[in-house]
């Protein structure tokens, strides 16, 4: 195995943070729901004032809608689907290598061989635990950083650099 290349296996927590990372809201549509959320306050307050039972409560549903639904996303439905997700992917529970160059990312399983060069990906996203590179909105390939060293890392970092960083913030 050579400097640009790892050898591992997914386990289920790689896939929760894989599609945690995904589904993690970009900072625009942050700020839309939080105005969105300060409005139903306002609605709130105006409801209180003029005591109207309607807009109190269209008030708190604009206020709690939104928070309600991230929590789910993130304590309820990712896990359950990342755990059934990995469950049916058997090429998930394969020994897989991967290995990049400047010329792209190749990935070789007993099920699976891949090469892709960095220009078919759209964008590539990062956190602590991730490395996501991303095909389309939805297809994406992703490596745990559990399995790379720090040096590897600053590697494949540099490797993909044509790839468009795509921004978030934290959830």
């Amino acid at each position: 195995m050579t400097q640009d290349e790892v050898s591992y296996t997914y386990r289920w927590e790689d896939v929760l943070a894989a599609n945690r990372l995904r589904m993690q809201t970009p900072r625009r549509r942050r700020i839309v729901w939080t105005v969105l959320a300060l409005m139903g306050v306002a609605e709130t307050a105006l409801g209180l004032v003029v005591t109207d039972v309607l807009l109190i409560g269209l008030g708190l549903f604009s206020c709690l809608a939104y928070p309600m639904w991230r929590l789910a996303l993130h304590y309820w439905l990712l896990p359950r689907h990342s755990r059934r997700y990995y469950k049916q992917a058997a090429v998930l529970q394969e020994p897989i290598t991967v290995a990049w160059s400047a010329l792209g990312l190749a990935t070789q399983s007993r099920m699976v061989t891949t090469s892709m060069p960095w220009s078919a990906y759209i964008g590539r996203l990062e956190d602590d635990a991730i490395l996501l590179f991303l095909q389309t909105d939805a297809l994406y390939q992703f490596i745990p950083k559990r399995a790379l060293s720090p040096d590897q890392v600053q590697q494949l970092r540099a490797a993909a650099a044509s790839v468009p960083c795509w921004r978030h913030i934290a959830p």
